[in-house]
């Protein structure tokens, strides 16, 4: 518990830091701070960073308007690999935020079927866009040795996370299959340690397993 407040307390600050490098518009430094902040836990994702106007949509969340001026960004002229990772990871936490504002839509439709059938339909495109966004770019650059593992890792992870629901509907055999290719990629990842789930992985997560594990 106490590592756990540690990995919060600093992706707290990592958000806060990326959230003012923006505004500075030090594209590259905040784009690091954002996914730093994401790798150590998405869940202490600042609520300014998050607010949306269910009235206006989701056009007014911050966290969406800065990926959108990060992504009129070319990025470092080294490294550019990194930086489509990088880009890459924030786009799927920003359809993952789209896909829970619109979830919220779905419940406040129930009275009215037409509405809620097109805000699932758009929750159902959301998902596809996610997976083709995470998939694309593992198989664009799992390939390069170079570029930054955990990110691989995470986008990996999240085709296990998503992948069994519908319209994706991945086998449980298949998802477990990315859950494991996930701790493969980076072996020192919580998340993906936990999502596998193996006996190995709560040792490796409770520091128990034996050197060389």
């Amino acid at each position: 518990a106490r590592a756990y407040g540690a990995r919060f307390a600093k992706a707290q600050e990592l958000f806060r830091l990326g959230y003012g490098l923006f505004f500075e518009q030090h594209w590259a430094a905040c784009a690091s701070a954002l996914v730093e902040a994401l790798l150590l836990e998405d869940k202490a994702l600042l609520p300014s960073l998050a607010l949306v106007q269910l009235t206006d949509g989701p056009e007014s969340c911050p966290f969406g308007r800065i990926l959108e001026s990060l992504r009129g960004q070319h990025g470092p002229s080294e490294g550019a690999a990194d930086w489509a990772l990088r880009l890459a990871m924030l786009e799927v936490q920003w359809l993952d935020m789209q896909m829970i504002f619109t979830r919220e839509l779905v419940e406040r439709s129930q009275n009215d079927p037409k509405a809620a059938e097109a805000d699932q339909t758009r929750w159902f495109d959301l998902l596809l866009t996610m997976d083709n966004t995470a998939r694309k770019a593992v198989a664009i650059h799992h390939v390069n040795g170079q570029v930054d593992q955990r990110i691989l890792a995470r986008l990996t992870l999240v085709q296990a996370q998503y992948g069994a629901n519908p319209p994706i509907s991945r086998s449980k055999e298949e998802c477990t299959r990315l859950a494991l290719r996930a701790v493969e990629l980076c072996p020192q990842d919580v998340v993906a340690r936990a999502w596998a789930g193996r006996k190995e992985d709560f040792e490796v997560l409770l520091g128990t397993a034996k050197r060389g594990s």
